[in-house]
């Protein structure tokens, strides 16, 4: 497998793992962490323009992202894509840069939550790798955009 797209980097919540928006890319971060296929991995944008370019954004979607956004919130779309823009802005820069990003925690799945360094221990693989700074250490809001429902 070709890790050289794959990243770890801090996050404005918790430290994350990150692949293009490829099928190629989301393959490899559900074999990395051993994730079951049913849990969906959500896909981090690094501005607005970025999230309207997404498939199932909506007019809903749109009054929530200016509500919550940039922050700690995930907004679940459809049954098929979730998307995040970080509070971090040096996190949101480089985002921008690579394009919208499949991200999900750096972890073994059902796992705890990992510092940099432990990820970088676990996912030697990896070589690309950002330190933005530390996050708050808990996982985002995930809103549910049709009905406003709060699911974790």
């Amino acid at each position: 497998m070709n890790y050289q797209k794959i990243f770890l980097t801090t996050t404005d919540t918790i430290v994350g793992i990150g692949a293009p928006m490829t099928e190629e890319g989301l393959d490899s971060l559900y074999i990395l962490k051993k994730r079951p296929r049913y849990k969906r991995i959500i896909i981090m944008v690094g501005s607005l323009e970025q999230a309207r370019s997404l498939e199932d954004w909506s007019e809903k979607a749109e009054v929530y992202a200016k509500k919550y956004w940039p922050g700690n919130t995930t907004l679940v779309l459809s049954d098929k894509q979730a998307v995040r823009l970080p509070g971090n802005e040096r996190l949101a820069n480089l985002i921008i840069e690579k394009g919208p990003t499949y991200m999900t925690s750096a972890n073994i799945s059902g796992g705890e939550n990992l510092s940099l360094q432990e990820a970088r221990e676990v996912f030697k693989d990896i070589k690309e790798y950002y330190d933005f700074g530390e996050g708050s250490g808990e996982a985002s809001t995930i809103i549910r955009v049709e009905d406003g429902k709060v699911l974790r």
